[in-house]
């Protein structure tokens, strides 16, 4: 091997050397020993093809930078930086690990500790997000088959879900319902011996995914051969989801058959003239019952019932 000249300055109390130093050996490394008040020793090795610095790293200059640059087929130059307080990377930041995560810790007052993580393909921030701007937004790019590209945004004081694609504000068509249910016309079991032998026949229900029932329409319809001094009763009733009955309608008929036909204003009338505050606020209607039943101990009537409703 060739010889060199090698020249060591001390003269200012720091080494600067004038040509490469290569350390060959295992794990070689280079250890900084302070000695100031504080003074902590660094260690710096290579280890398995891997640099390791055992202690923080600080570049201390305006606009320092830290250049990682990729020699592997594809590589590229990761320049990470701090200009102006900002803390910047000129390529995408790829965490590799189970539950990788981000933490914010601001120092400022009242300042706190944000953490972003991803969990189980879920994005994860454990505090309030604010986006800060005129017409601010989150767009929702479904890629499924039939998907739309739609953003939730909020405009002049108002929140809208606005439709990237055809460029319109669409509220009503997105909002998740199948519209108007019908029960058609549906037998109920009539009982017998008055009130408390009403039977009770679920003429609508709750589809699935869906949230409340609106009833706006009804026909209650009395049959067969009721007796000459007999009294039927056909009920209606809003079925909330705590399973409690809410009678919105009824038809009664003595000695004969018939029908009667409910709308909107008088279900409504009548959830608020028969419906407890507790069994109305903060409830759903999952369910509409039809009960009926005869005032005799036997009957040959019949009873039906078919109800309208809106389902959101």
């Amino acid at each position: 091997m060739a010889k060199r000249t090698v020249t060591i300055d001390d003269t200012t109390k720091a080494q600067e050397v004038n040509q490469d130093q290569t350390i060959e050996k295992d794990t070689p490394a280079i250890s900084l020993v302070g000695t100031e008040t504080g003074g902590v020793t660094a260690t710096i090795k290579e280890n398995a093809g891997v640099v390791e610095i055992d202690q923080n790293t600080k570049v201390l200059k305006a606009t320092p930078i830290i250049s990682l640059q990729g020699t592997e087929t594809g590589g590229v130059t990761v320049n990470l930086k701090e200009d102006a307080g900002v803390f910047s990377a000129d390529q995408d930041l790829n965490i590799n690990k189970s539950t990788p995560s981000l933490v914010l810790a601001g120092t400022e007052t009242g300042a706190i500790t944000v953490t972003i993580k991803e969990d189980s393909g879920v994005f994860v921030v454990d505090q309030d997000i604010e986006i800060s701007k005129a017409t601010p937004g989150t767009r929702l790019a479904g890629t499924e088959t039939g998907a739309g590209d739609l953003t939730v945004r909020e405009n002049a004081g108002k929140v809208e879900i606005y439709d990237n694609a055809g460029a319109a504000v669409r509220v009503a068509d997105l909002i998740n319902r199948t519209g108007l249910r019908d029960s058609d016309v549906v037998s109920a079991t009539v009982g017998t011996g008055g009130a408390t032998g009403e039977a009770f026949t679920t003429i609508l229900s709750l589809g699935t995914g869906k949230e409340h029932l609106s009833p706006i329409a009804a026909v209650l319809t009395i049959g067969g051969t009721p007796g000459t001094a007999e009294t039927i009763t056909v009920n209606l009733y809003a079925v909330n989801d705590a399973g409690t009955r809410i009678l919105i309608g009824s038809y009664s008929a003595t000695g004969a058959t018939g029908s009667t036909t409910l709308g909107a204003q008088d279900i409504t009338v009548n959830l608020i003239t028969n419906g407890a505050a507790a069994d109305i606020e903060g409830h759903r209607i999952t369910g509409i019952d039809v009960g009926a039943y005869s005032d005799a101990t036997a009957t040959t009537a019949t009873a039906s019932a078919r109800a309208i409703a809106e389902e959101t």
